[in-house]
């Protein structure tokens, strides 16, 4: 896939934020407005750097994402909050529909997988778990997935 120094920038750029974001969310449990403001404006500006990118595609990727994590978050059941919401958002404009529904299928994989890990140790059922680090790995696992089954069907081979 061609990709221009644009393209690649904001994904580098894109990519600090999102790390950063899920890094805080780790140490903090919150997600800070000035990591998911930037965020869903760089993703807003995939459907003008990148290649082939529609905006429709950008803009069903943001709006999937906030059907899927808004819900939860406004019932306040405290596992999700409004900056893990926020983060979604900036992630589904980057990824685009449907990697966007990818990466939220791969994060509650990943969520539940570790809840139950916790509960399986003992812990305190009212444990806290950050979600920003599942939200950020499980978009990197749908880029990476989406990516490779596109160069598999185009019969490229996939860098490993």
């Amino acid at each position: 896939m061609d990709e221009s120094p644009a393209a690649i920038a904001l994904t580098v750029l894109f990519s600090a934020l999102v790390l950063a974001a899920a890094a805080v969310d780790a140490v903090r449990l919150e997600i800070p407005n000035r990591l998911t403001y930037p965020a869903a404006l760089l993703g807003l500006t995939t459907a003008l750097v990148f290649p082939g990118r529609s905006w429709a595609v950008t803009l069903l990727g943001g709006a999937a994402m906030l059907l899927i994590f808004l819900p939860p978050a406004l019932i306040g059941a405290g596992w999700l909050g409004m900056g893990d919401v926020k983060l979604a958002l900036g992630l589904g404009l980057f990824l685009g529909f449907p990697v966007a529904v990818v990466a939220a299928v791969a994060a509650a994989l990943l969520g539940g997988g570790a809840a139950a890990a916790l509960a399986l140790r003992g812990r305190d059922r009212g444990a806290v778990l950050p979600y920003g680090p599942c939200l950020a790995a499980g978009s990197l696992i749908a880029l990476v997935g989406m990516r490779a089954l596109a160069a598999s069907r185009a019969g490229l081979a996939v860098p490993g």
